[in-house]
């Protein structure tokens, strides 16, 4: 199933091939974030929603032309 390959990937890792200065090399490559992304979303999303305030806190207002 999908899902058991996702959750394997994200404890164990995969191998990932890499050039360092030339030399080919292994390395694991861990996918855990993305099932906590998935889990709590709230909490591990990438981005921060931001909110832009006048001054003291009031609303923006557009200018007319």
């Amino acid at each position: 199933m999908l899902g058991n390959e996702a959750i394997r990937r994200a404890y164990h890792g995969v191998e990932k091939p890499i050039t360092v200065a030339g030399q080919r090399e292994i390395i694991h490559e861990y996918l855990l974030i993305f099932l906590l992304k998935g889990a709590r979303p709230k909490k591990y999303r990438d981005s921060v929603p931001q909110e832009v305030t006048g001054a003291d806190g009031a609303p923006l207002v557009p200018n007319r032309w």
